[in-house]
């Protein structure tokens, strides 16, 4: 229908050296999006990923960056990765000066990463709420994002919660 919208992204990528493969990577990413309420966006977005002898500058991590906001920064590595992210994206008509649109997100993402050669890890999830702000006078359109995310699965040595604060959306 008119108010959804879904996004496929399929590449890959690897190079031939003493007659084995060499930095293969497989990407799939699949990323929903729904406006059937007003002033909402639910969105849903699925990364599927896989590798063979991987180059250092490719390798597969889960963490804050890869879609596991609650986990610190390349939190696990490995081969083979899937992660599983859902918003729900308010966004109000509150204006700031006229610079910025007031929205507020919450979400929950799971992930797991196949240590080389290896198993799977267990699947860590998380939750997380906070704001997003619209640039409004800016031609790319960017939004920053101020969020706490907090980690379901608990281990030795991890925080209670991650501040997420940047202007990157992944989906």
């Amino acid at each position: 229908p008119g108010d959804s919208l879904l996004l496929l992204d399929a590449r890959g990528h690897g190079r031939r050296e003493s007659a084995c493969g060499r930095d293969v990577l497989g990407l799939f990413e699949g990323s929903f999006y729904s406006q059937v309420l007003p002033y909402q966006t639910l969105a849903a977005d699925l990364q599927l990923a896989a590798g063979y002898r991987l180059d250092p500058k490719d390798a597969l991590y889960i963490g804050g960056f890869d879609g596991l906001r609650g986990y610190p920064n390349h939190y696990r590595t490995g081969d083979r990765r899937w992660v599983f992210s859902v918003e729900d994206r308010i966004i109000t008509p509150w204006k700031l000066w006229g610079l910025a649109q007031v929205g507020f997100v919450v979400y929950a993402d799971a992930g797991a990463v196949r240590r080389t050669g290896g198993n799977f890890t267990k699947t860590y999830a998380d939750v997380g709420a906070g704001l997003r702000f619209g640039n409004l006078k800016s031609t790319f359109g960017r939004v920053l994002a101020i969020s706490v995310a907090v980690p379901l699965v608990k281990e030795p040595g991890l925080d209670n919660y991650q501040i997420v604060v940047g202007n990157v959306v992944r989906f």
